[in-house]
Protein backbone atom coordinates (compact mmCIF):
# COMPACT_ATOMS: atom_id res chain seq x y z
CA UNK A 1 0.00 0.00 0.00
CA UNK A 2 1.27 3.41 -0.91
CA UNK A 3 2.20 5.60 2.03
CA UNK A 4 3.40 9.18 2.28
CA UNK A 5 5.27 10.58 5.25
CA UNK A 6 5.22 14.35 5.46
CA UNK A 7 7.00 16.99 7.46
CA UNK A 8 6.37 20.62 8.20
CA UNK A 9 9.92 21.85 7.63
CA UNK A 10 11.36 23.27 4.43
CA UNK A 11 14.97 24.07 5.31
CA UNK A 12 17.30 24.18 2.33
CA UNK A 13 20.77 22.76 2.96
CA UNK A 14 21.30 23.42 6.66
CA UNK A 15 24.63 21.98 7.67
CA UNK A 16 25.76 20.63 11.03
CA UNK A 17 29.26 20.53 12.42
CA UNK A 18 30.10 17.16 13.83
CA UNK A 19 32.75 17.58 16.54
CA UNK A 20 35.74 19.57 17.63
CA UNK A 21 39.25 18.48 16.76
CA UNK A 22 41.94 18.81 14.17
CA UNK A 23 41.72 16.46 11.19
CA UNK A 24 40.15 13.84 13.42
CA UNK A 25 38.22 10.74 12.36
CA UNK A 26 35.04 11.58 14.22
CA UNK A 27 32.36 9.01 15.11
CA UNK A 28 28.88 9.99 13.95
CA UNK A 29 27.03 11.33 17.00
CA UNK A 30 23.28 11.14 16.53
CA UNK A 31 22.39 13.69 19.21
CA UNK A 32 21.71 16.88 17.26
CA UNK A 33 22.53 19.02 20.30
CA UNK A 34 26.17 18.15 19.79
CA UNK A 35 26.12 19.04 16.13
CA UNK A 36 24.85 22.59 15.81
CA UNK A 37 28.05 24.47 16.56
CA UNK A 38 29.11 26.72 13.69
CA UNK A 39 32.82 27.49 13.93
CA UNK A 40 34.20 30.99 13.61
CA UNK A 41 36.87 31.01 10.94
CA UNK A 42 40.19 32.53 11.91
CA UNK A 43 40.98 35.78 10.10
CA UNK A 44 44.43 37.13 9.46
CA UNK A 45 45.65 40.47 10.74
CA UNK A 46 45.70 41.70 7.16
CA UNK A 47 42.03 40.91 6.56
CA UNK A 48 41.08 42.45 9.92
CA UNK A 49 42.78 45.69 8.87
CA UNK A 50 40.86 45.72 5.58
CA UNK A 51 37.57 45.12 7.39
CA UNK A 52 38.28 47.89 9.93
CA UNK A 53 39.23 50.31 7.15
CA UNK A 54 36.16 49.52 5.05
CA UNK A 55 33.80 49.80 8.02
CA UNK A 56 35.31 53.15 9.02
CA UNK A 57 34.76 54.50 5.49
CA UNK A 58 31.22 53.14 5.42
CA UNK A 59 30.45 54.64 8.86
CA UNK A 60 31.68 58.05 7.70
CA UNK A 61 29.54 57.83 4.55
CA UNK A 62 26.49 56.79 6.58
CA UNK A 63 26.95 59.63 9.09
CA UNK A 64 27.39 62.19 6.31
CA UNK A 65 24.05 61.07 4.88
CA UNK A 66 22.36 61.25 8.25
CA UNK A 67 23.60 64.81 8.79
CA UNK A 68 23.05 66.25 5.32
CA UNK A 69 20.39 64.21 3.49
CA UNK A 70 17.24 66.31 3.08
CA UNK A 71 14.68 63.72 4.21
CA UNK A 72 14.49 61.17 7.00
CA UNK A 73 16.38 57.93 6.48
CA UNK A 74 14.75 54.52 6.89
CA UNK A 75 17.61 53.00 8.86
CA UNK A 76 16.26 49.46 8.77
CA UNK A 77 15.98 49.62 4.99
CA UNK A 78 19.53 50.96 4.76
CA UNK A 79 20.86 48.20 7.00
CA UNK A 80 19.03 45.48 5.05
CA UNK A 81 20.34 46.88 1.76
CA UNK A 82 23.93 46.99 3.05
CA UNK A 83 23.73 43.46 4.46
CA UNK A 84 22.23 42.07 1.26
CA UNK A 85 24.81 43.87 -0.87
CA UNK A 86 27.65 42.37 1.18
CA UNK A 87 26.42 38.83 0.52
CA UNK A 88 25.67 39.52 -3.15
CA UNK A 89 29.22 40.84 -3.60
CA UNK A 90 30.54 37.38 -2.64
CA UNK A 91 29.29 36.07 -5.98
CA UNK A 92 28.20 32.84 -4.26
CA UNK A 93 24.72 31.59 -5.12
CA UNK A 94 24.52 29.68 -1.82
CA UNK A 95 25.28 32.61 0.51
CA UNK A 96 22.44 35.00 1.27
CA UNK A 97 21.10 37.47 3.83
CA UNK A 98 17.41 37.30 4.81
CA UNK A 99 15.54 40.29 6.15
CA UNK A 100 13.10 40.00 9.05
CA UNK A 101 10.20 39.86 6.60
CA UNK A 102 11.86 37.13 4.53
CA UNK A 103 12.72 35.11 7.63
CA UNK A 104 9.10 35.28 8.83
CA UNK A 105 7.92 34.10 5.42
CA UNK A 106 10.28 31.13 5.51
CA UNK A 107 9.25 30.24 9.06
CA UNK A 108 5.58 30.26 8.08
CA UNK A 109 6.32 27.82 5.29
CA UNK A 110 8.69 25.71 7.35
CA UNK A 111 6.35 25.10 10.27
CA UNK A 112 2.98 24.53 8.66
CA UNK A 113 0.84 24.40 5.58
CA UNK A 114 0.59 27.27 3.14
CA UNK A 115 -1.24 28.04 -0.06
CA UNK A 116 1.09 27.62 -3.01
CA UNK A 117 2.08 25.49 -5.98
CA UNK A 118 4.76 23.20 -4.48
CA UNK A 119 8.20 24.12 -5.82
CA UNK A 120 11.67 24.83 -4.46
CA UNK A 121 13.53 27.52 -6.41
CA UNK A 122 16.50 29.85 -6.24
CA UNK A 123 15.99 33.50 -7.12
CA UNK A 124 18.49 36.23 -7.85
CA UNK A 125 17.00 39.73 -8.06
CA UNK A 126 18.15 40.33 -11.63
CA UNK A 127 17.46 36.84 -12.91
CA UNK A 128 14.77 34.21 -13.32
CA UNK A 129 13.53 31.80 -10.64
CA UNK A 130 15.43 28.55 -11.20
CA UNK A 131 13.17 25.66 -10.19
CA UNK A 132 15.24 23.09 -8.30
CA UNK A 133 12.54 20.71 -7.14
CA UNK A 134 8.85 20.03 -7.77
CA UNK A 135 7.00 18.28 -4.96
CA UNK A 136 4.72 15.37 -5.90
CA UNK A 137 0.93 15.71 -5.86
CA UNK A 138 1.04 19.50 -6.00
CA UNK A 139 -0.34 22.01 -8.51
CA UNK A 140 3.15 22.38 -9.98
CA UNK A 141 3.63 18.64 -10.57
CA UNK A 142 0.10 18.20 -11.91
CA UNK A 143 0.54 21.10 -14.33
CA UNK A 144 3.83 19.68 -15.63
CA UNK A 145 6.49 21.98 -14.17
CA UNK A 146 9.89 20.30 -13.98
CA UNK A 147 13.13 20.71 -12.08
CA UNK A 148 15.41 22.75 -14.31
CA UNK A 149 12.67 25.04 -15.63
CA UNK A 150 13.41 28.77 -15.40
CA UNK A 151 10.35 30.64 -14.19
CA UNK A 152 10.23 33.95 -16.07
CA UNK A 153 6.74 35.42 -15.45
CA UNK A 154 4.12 35.26 -12.70
CA UNK A 155 0.60 36.29 -13.70
CA UNK A 156 2.16 37.92 -16.77
CA UNK A 157 4.65 39.98 -14.74
CA UNK A 158 8.37 39.44 -15.29
CA UNK A 159 10.26 38.15 -12.25
CA UNK A 160 13.41 40.02 -13.28
CA UNK A 161 13.93 42.76 -10.71
CA UNK A 162 11.83 41.00 -8.08
CA UNK A 163 13.31 39.90 -4.80
CA UNK A 164 12.79 36.35 -3.59
CA UNK A 165 10.18 37.61 -1.12
CA UNK A 166 8.28 39.50 -3.81
CA UNK A 167 8.11 36.47 -6.07
CA UNK A 168 7.01 34.30 -3.14
CA UNK A 169 4.17 36.67 -2.30
CA UNK A 170 2.79 36.30 -5.83
CA UNK A 171 3.13 32.51 -5.89
CA UNK A 172 1.50 32.04 -2.51
CA UNK A 173 -2.15 32.75 -1.85
CA UNK A 174 -5.46 31.33 -0.81
CA UNK A 175 -5.99 27.70 -1.86
CA UNK A 176 -8.25 27.55 -4.89
CA UNK A 177 -7.05 30.83 -6.38
CA UNK A 178 -5.46 30.76 -9.83
CA UNK A 179 -1.84 31.43 -10.78
CA UNK A 180 -0.37 31.60 -14.27
CA UNK A 181 3.35 31.06 -14.77
CA UNK A 182 5.69 31.13 -17.74
CA UNK A 183 8.87 29.07 -17.82
CA UNK A 184 11.81 28.64 -20.12
CA UNK A 185 12.60 24.98 -20.81
CA UNK A 186 15.71 24.51 -22.91
CA UNK A 187 15.17 27.94 -24.43
CA UNK A 188 11.47 27.43 -25.24
CA UNK A 189 8.82 29.52 -23.45
CA UNK A 190 5.88 27.54 -22.01
CA UNK A 191 2.79 28.86 -20.23
CA UNK A 192 1.02 27.05 -17.38
CA UNK A 193 -2.08 27.85 -15.36
CA UNK A 194 -2.83 26.17 -12.04
CA UNK A 195 -4.84 26.61 -8.85
CA UNK A 196 -3.04 27.01 -5.54
CA UNK A 197 -3.47 24.30 -2.92
CA UNK A 198 -2.44 23.75 0.68
CA UNK A 199 1.16 22.55 0.50
CA UNK A 200 2.77 20.33 3.12
CA UNK A 201 6.36 19.56 2.26
CA UNK A 202 6.89 15.78 2.04
CA UNK A 203 9.92 13.94 3.39
CA UNK A 204 9.74 10.46 1.89
CA UNK A 205 7.36 8.12 0.09
CA UNK A 206 7.67 4.38 0.18
CA UNK A 207 6.03 1.11 -0.78
CA UNK A 208 6.63 -2.49 -1.77
CA UNK A 209 7.27 -3.41 -5.40
CA UNK A 210 7.18 -6.84 -7.01
CA UNK A 211 9.34 -9.76 -5.82
CA UNK A 212 9.87 -8.32 -2.33
CA UNK A 213 11.71 -5.21 -3.51
CA UNK A 214 11.25 -2.22 -1.23
CA UNK A 215 11.13 1.30 -2.67
CA UNK A 216 11.85 4.59 -0.86
CA UNK A 217 11.80 7.96 -2.60
CA UNK A 218 13.47 10.83 -0.74
CA UNK A 219 11.75 14.14 -1.46
CA UNK A 220 13.73 16.26 1.03
CA UNK A 221 16.05 15.63 3.98
CA UNK A 222 14.85 17.16 7.26
CA UNK A 223 16.52 17.15 10.65
CA UNK A 224 15.18 14.32 12.86
CA UNK A 225 12.02 13.74 10.83
CA UNK A 226 13.61 12.05 7.82
CA UNK A 227 15.49 9.49 9.89
CA UNK A 228 12.37 8.67 11.92
CA UNK A 229 10.24 8.32 8.81
CA UNK A 230 12.82 6.21 7.01
CA UNK A 231 13.21 3.81 9.92
CA UNK A 232 9.42 3.42 10.13
CA UNK A 233 9.30 2.69 6.39
CA UNK A 234 12.04 0.08 6.70
CA UNK A 235 10.28 -1.62 9.62
CA UNK A 236 7.07 -1.81 7.61
CA UNK A 237 8.74 -3.13 4.45
CA UNK A 238 10.86 -5.69 6.28
CA UNK A 239 7.71 -6.99 7.94
CA UNK A 240 6.29 -7.46 4.45
CA UNK A 241 9.26 -9.59 3.43
CA UNK A 242 11.56 -7.03 1.77
CA UNK A 243 14.85 -8.59 0.66
CA UNK A 244 16.16 -5.81 -1.65
CA UNK A 245 15.87 -2.02 -1.63
CA UNK A 246 15.64 0.80 -4.18
CA UNK A 247 16.47 4.28 -2.86
CA UNK A 248 15.24 6.91 -5.32
CA UNK A 249 17.18 10.19 -5.03
CA UNK A 250 16.21 11.56 -8.44
CA UNK A 251 15.08 15.20 -8.33
CA UNK A 252 15.91 15.38 -4.60
CA UNK A 253 17.48 18.77 -3.98
CA UNK A 254 19.01 17.77 -0.66
CA UNK A 255 18.27 19.32 2.72
CA UNK A 256 19.79 18.54 6.10
CA UNK A 257 23.18 16.82 5.69
CA UNK A 258 23.07 15.20 9.12
CA UNK A 259 19.86 13.40 8.15
CA UNK A 260 21.52 11.98 5.04
CA UNK A 261 24.46 10.76 7.11
CA UNK A 262 22.12 9.25 9.69
CA UNK A 263 20.45 7.23 6.94
CA UNK A 264 23.84 6.04 5.61
CA UNK A 265 24.88 5.15 9.17
CA UNK A 266 22.06 2.57 9.31
CA UNK A 267 23.77 0.54 6.57
CA UNK A 268 27.50 1.15 7.22
CA UNK A 269 29.68 0.15 10.16
CA UNK A 270 32.81 1.94 11.43
CA UNK A 271 33.79 3.52 8.12
CA UNK A 272 34.25 7.02 6.73
CA UNK A 273 31.03 8.72 5.62
CA UNK A 274 32.15 12.25 4.79
CA UNK A 275 35.16 14.57 4.94
CA UNK A 276 34.68 18.27 5.69
CA UNK A 277 37.28 20.76 4.41
CA UNK A 278 37.28 24.26 5.94
CA UNK A 279 39.16 27.43 5.09
CA UNK A 280 41.21 26.81 8.22
CA UNK A 281 42.71 23.36 7.60
CA UNK A 282 43.03 22.77 11.34
CA UNK A 283 39.24 22.44 11.47
CA UNK A 284 39.09 19.69 8.82
CA UNK A 285 37.20 16.62 9.97
CA UNK A 286 36.15 13.19 8.77
CA UNK A 287 32.78 11.87 9.93
CA UNK A 288 32.81 8.17 10.73
CA UNK A 289 29.90 5.73 11.02
CA UNK A 290 29.22 4.10 14.36
CA UNK A 291 30.10 0.43 14.89
CA UNK A 292 27.42 -2.04 13.90
CA UNK A 293 24.66 -1.80 11.32
CA UNK A 294 20.93 -1.47 11.86
CA UNK A 295 20.08 -3.27 8.62
CA UNK A 296 21.72 -6.38 7.25
CA UNK A 297 24.52 -6.08 4.72
CA UNK A 298 22.82 -8.95 2.88
CA UNK A 299 20.12 -6.55 1.61
CA UNK A 300 21.28 -5.38 -1.85
CA UNK A 301 20.62 -1.69 -2.52
CA UNK A 302 20.24 0.24 -5.77
CA UNK A 303 20.23 4.05 -5.68
CA UNK A 304 18.67 6.08 -8.49
CA UNK A 305 20.23 9.48 -9.31
CA UNK A 306 19.97 12.17 -11.98
CA UNK A 307 21.02 15.73 -12.76
CA UNK A 308 18.74 17.14 -10.06
CA UNK A 309 20.11 14.96 -7.26
CA UNK A 310 21.95 17.53 -5.16
CA UNK A 311 23.73 18.29 -1.89
CA UNK A 312 22.64 15.98 0.96
CA UNK A 313 21.21 13.54 -1.58
CA UNK A 314 24.59 13.40 -3.33
CA UNK A 315 26.26 12.76 0.03
CA UNK A 316 23.99 9.80 0.74
CA UNK A 317 24.51 8.35 -2.74
CA UNK A 318 28.30 8.76 -2.67
CA UNK A 319 28.71 7.55 0.91
CA UNK A 320 26.66 4.40 0.29
CA UNK A 321 28.43 3.77 -3.02
CA UNK A 322 31.97 4.36 -1.82
CA UNK A 323 31.43 2.01 1.12
CA UNK A 324 30.21 -0.73 -1.17
CA UNK A 325 26.64 -0.67 0.12
CA UNK A 326 24.86 0.48 -3.04
CA UNK A 327 25.09 0.53 -6.81
CA UNK A 328 24.14 3.76 -8.61
CA UNK A 329 21.77 3.91 -11.59
CA UNK A 330 20.72 6.84 -13.79
CA UNK A 331 22.74 9.91 -14.76
CA UNK A 332 25.36 12.21 -13.22
CA UNK A 333 24.19 14.28 -10.24
CA UNK A 334 23.97 18.07 -9.96
CA UNK A 335 27.30 18.69 -8.23
CA UNK A 336 26.75 20.74 -5.08
CA UNK A 337 29.65 19.87 -2.82
CA UNK A 338 29.74 22.83 -0.43
CA UNK A 339 28.12 23.29 2.95
CA UNK A 340 26.31 26.28 4.37
CA UNK A 341 26.00 27.52 7.94
CA UNK A 342 22.98 29.49 9.13
CA UNK A 343 23.25 32.24 11.76
CA UNK A 344 20.91 34.80 13.29
CA UNK A 345 21.97 38.38 12.68
CA UNK A 346 19.41 40.07 14.92
CA UNK A 347 16.08 39.35 16.55
CA UNK A 348 14.70 37.94 13.31
CA UNK A 349 16.99 38.41 10.31
CA UNK A 350 19.23 35.49 9.35
CA UNK A 351 22.02 34.73 6.92
CA UNK A 352 23.57 31.65 5.43
CA UNK A 353 27.05 31.36 4.04
CA UNK A 354 29.24 28.73 2.44
CA UNK A 355 31.61 27.44 5.10
CA UNK A 356 33.21 24.23 3.82
CA UNK A 357 33.64 21.68 1.06
CA UNK A 358 32.50 18.15 1.60
CA UNK A 359 34.09 15.10 0.05
CA UNK A 360 32.79 11.51 -0.02
CA UNK A 361 34.89 8.58 1.29
CA UNK A 362 36.55 8.17 -2.13
CA UNK A 363 37.90 11.71 -1.88
CA UNK A 364 36.53 12.53 -5.33
CA UNK A 365 35.37 16.11 -5.81
CA UNK A 366 31.59 16.56 -5.97
CA UNK A 367 31.27 20.34 -6.29
CA UNK A 368 30.53 21.33 -9.89
CA UNK A 369 31.50 17.77 -10.87
CA UNK A 370 28.72 15.53 -9.60
CA UNK A 371 28.55 11.84 -8.77
CA UNK A 372 28.70 9.38 -11.67
CA UNK A 373 26.38 6.35 -11.78
CA UNK A 374 27.64 2.80 -12.23
CA UNK A 375 24.94 2.17 -14.83
CA UNK A 376 23.97 5.07 -17.09
CA UNK A 377 20.43 5.40 -18.41
CA UNK A 378 20.71 6.99 -21.87
CA UNK A 379 17.97 9.57 -22.49
CA UNK A 380 18.10 11.27 -25.91
CA UNK A 381 18.15 15.07 -26.04
CA UNK A 382 15.97 17.21 -28.26
CA UNK A 383 17.56 19.84 -30.47
CA UNK A 384 16.30 23.39 -29.87
CA UNK A 385 14.15 23.54 -33.01
CA UNK A 386 12.81 20.04 -32.32
CA UNK A 387 12.04 20.99 -28.73
CA UNK A 388 9.94 23.92 -29.91
CA UNK A 389 7.96 21.59 -32.15
CA UNK A 390 7.57 19.13 -29.30
CA UNK A 391 6.23 21.81 -26.93
CA UNK A 392 3.74 22.94 -29.58
CA UNK A 393 2.72 19.31 -30.06
CA UNK A 394 2.01 18.61 -26.38
CA UNK A 395 0.20 21.94 -26.00
CA UNK A 396 -2.02 21.30 -29.01
CA UNK A 397 -4.53 19.28 -26.99
CA UNK A 398 -3.59 15.96 -28.57
CA UNK A 399 -2.76 14.41 -25.18
CA UNK A 400 -6.06 15.41 -23.63
CA UNK A 401 -7.97 14.21 -26.68
CA UNK A 402 -6.26 10.81 -26.55
CA UNK A 403 -7.14 10.34 -22.87
CA UNK A 404 -10.71 11.37 -23.60
CA UNK A 405 -10.97 8.69 -26.30
CA UNK A 406 -8.97 6.12 -24.26
CA UNK A 407 -9.84 6.87 -20.63
CA UNK A 408 -8.33 3.73 -19.07
CA UNK A 409 -4.67 3.96 -18.16
CA UNK A 410 -3.04 0.84 -19.59
CA UNK A 411 0.36 0.00 -20.99
CA UNK A 412 -1.28 -0.73 -24.35
CA UNK A 413 -2.95 2.69 -24.56
CA UNK A 414 0.35 4.47 -23.90
CA UNK A 415 2.20 2.39 -26.48
CA UNK A 416 -0.59 2.97 -28.99
CA UNK A 417 -0.21 6.74 -28.59
CA UNK A 418 3.54 6.48 -29.16
CA UNK A 419 2.94 4.30 -32.24
CA UNK A 420 0.49 6.79 -33.71
CA UNK A 421 2.74 9.83 -33.41
CA UNK A 422 6.18 8.25 -33.80
CA UNK A 423 6.38 9.59 -37.35
CA UNK A 424 6.61 13.13 -35.91
CA UNK A 425 10.29 12.39 -35.28
CA UNK A 426 10.31 12.79 -31.49
CA UNK A 427 12.13 10.15 -29.42
CA UNK A 428 9.66 7.41 -28.58
CA UNK A 429 10.47 7.57 -24.86
CA UNK A 430 9.36 11.24 -24.80
CA UNK A 431 5.96 10.32 -26.20
CA UNK A 432 5.60 7.43 -23.77
CA UNK A 433 6.50 9.40 -20.65
CA UNK A 434 4.44 12.41 -21.68
CA UNK A 435 1.34 10.27 -22.15
CA UNK A 436 2.01 8.41 -18.90
CA UNK A 437 2.12 11.73 -17.06
CA UNK A 438 -1.08 12.84 -18.78
CA UNK A 439 -2.87 9.79 -17.40
CA UNK A 440 -1.33 10.41 -13.98
CA UNK A 441 -2.77 13.95 -13.91
CA UNK A 442 -6.26 12.47 -14.13
CA UNK A 443 -5.76 9.98 -11.29
CA UNK A 444 -6.35 10.64 -7.63
CA UNK A 445 -3.09 10.70 -5.72
CA UNK A 446 -3.89 7.43 -3.94
CA UNK A 447 -4.51 5.84 -7.34
CA UNK A 448 -1.09 6.82 -8.69
CA UNK A 449 1.48 4.00 -8.51
CA UNK A 450 4.21 4.42 -5.92
CA UNK A 451 6.66 3.77 -8.76
CA UNK A 452 6.38 3.33 -12.52
CA UNK A 453 7.03 -0.34 -13.27
CA UNK A 454 6.05 0.01 -16.92
CA UNK A 455 8.08 2.84 -18.40
CA UNK A 456 10.72 3.98 -15.86
CA UNK A 457 13.83 2.56 -17.55
CA UNK A 458 16.21 3.46 -14.72
CA UNK A 459 14.00 1.84 -12.09
CA UNK A 460 13.47 -1.28 -14.18
CA UNK A 461 17.22 -1.70 -14.70
CA UNK A 462 17.79 -1.31 -10.95
CA UNK A 463 15.11 -3.89 -10.12
CA UNK A 464 16.57 -6.31 -12.64
CA UNK A 465 19.99 -5.91 -11.00
CA UNK A 466 18.59 -6.46 -7.51
CA UNK A 467 16.73 -9.58 -8.56
CA UNK A 468 19.93 -11.12 -9.88
CA UNK A 469 21.41 -10.52 -6.42
CA UNK A 470 18.49 -12.06 -4.56
CA UNK A 471 17.98 -14.95 -6.96
CA UNK A 472 14.45 -13.80 -7.79
CA UNK A 473 15.14 -14.18 -11.52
Amino acid sequence: MKKILTVLLVLVVLLPVFANGNNERTPLVLDKQNLNIIPTLNTTTSSENVIDSNMARLTKLYKDLEENYLWDIDHQAVYDAMAKAMFEALGDEYSEYYTKEETETFEEENFGQYGGIGIVYRKATDDYCNIEQVYPNTPASKAGLQAGDQLTHLNGETVIGMTSTESQKIMRGEPGTELSVTVLRNGVSIDFTMKREKITTPSIEYGMLENNVGYVQFIRFFQDKTLTDFRAAMTDMLAQGMNALVIDLRNCGGGDVLSALQVANLFISDADLLSIKYKDEKRNQTVNATKGMTYSAKIPIAILINGYTASAAEILAASMHDNGRAVLFGSKTYGKGVMQGVSVAGSKDQYKYTMAYFLPPSGKEIHKVGVEPDFVTPIPDLEEDQLKEYVEFIQSGVLEEWVKENPEYTKESVYAFADKYEDRGFPRIYLILQMRDQYYYGLRYDETPIADLWFDITLLEAIDYLQTKTGAK
